[in-house]
């Protein structure tokens, strides 16, 4: 899903529910608790995930992103069916979220980032010398949020969920675990008090990764506004996972500042 991060590959039935039934629910739950207030206005998501200030706000940056293209090219009419562009006002509209689909596609299998099969860098990360995958590496899952998706669902139905959920509880609640999580979310260090913050950072990111959802990179940007810093955050068109960046766009920041 676009806002909730955790992607699929194939038709997998049981995948597919993982997605549908839960993970947009604690994403938005999660976000929502967030009470992000940035730039005079309060973000938030309706429950179908579809609507609301934060995907408005997702769509806007898209938007913005492709009328720079279409201006750098000389552009009359989009050059796609999924948008509209006007040249004479400059303006790109991108109607819904679903129309995301066509630019930013998964890569991912689910869940997105702490994987069933423990095959993601991330699994990695979090790994240790005890969690061993096929003689290689060290994997370890690491979302109580994954877990507690697995644990709601229908066991009957889907029985490997029951499996699977024992698997990421007993991995992701372990301390150590817990600190790392911590450790590596930026959000835990904007709560922090006695944090000092850099006065004025910059995100870009690629209209085509399809690798990490737009919306974590645009609630990073949200929440540091929200906490004073002055933050530019833009999306580039045509771009993905790395190396985002329009002509002379560090230099043209590095100067204004």
């Amino acid at each position: 899903m676009v806002l909730s991060g955790r992607y699929f590959l194939g038709t997998d039935r049981f995948q597919k529910s993982v997605v549908q039934t839960g993970g947009k629910r604690l994403s938005n739950l999660f976000f929502n608790s967030l009470n992000l207030n940035a730039e005079n206005l309060s973000y938030a998501i309706d429950a179908t995930s579809k609507s609301g200030t934060f995907v408005s706000y997702i769509l806007d940056k898209f938007a913005e992103a492709y009328s720079l293209y279409a201006k750098k090219n000389d552009l009359k009419e989009a050059d796609v069916d999924y948008l509209t562009y006007d040249e004479d006002t400059g303006q790109t509209t991108i109607a819904s979220l679903g129309d995301l689909y066509h630019i930013n596609h998964r890569s991912k299998t689910c869940l997105a980032f702490d994987c069933l099969t423990l095959i993601q860098a991330e699994n990695c990360v979090f790994g240790s010398p005890s969690s061993v995958l096929n003689g290689e590496g060290f994997y370890r899952h690491f979302s109580l949020p994954d877990a507690e998706i697995l644990a709601s669902m229908d066991a009957e139905m889907y029985p490997e969920a029951t499996q699977y959920a024992s698997q990421y509880q007993s991995q992701a609640s372990l301390e150590e675990v817990k600190n790392q999580v911590r450790l590596y979310n930026p959000l835990e260090y904007l709560k922090a008090g006695s944090t000092t913050f850099a006065s004025k950072v910059r995100i870009n990111v690629g209209s085509e990764d399809s690798d990490t959802s737009p919306a974590v990179s645009a609630l990073l940007a949200l929440a540091m506004k929200a906490k004073g810093i002055d933050t530019s955050y833009q999306v580039v068109w045509g771009y993905g996972h790395t190396d985002a960046d329009i002509e002379n766009g560090f230099e043209s920041w590095v100067e204004s500042i």
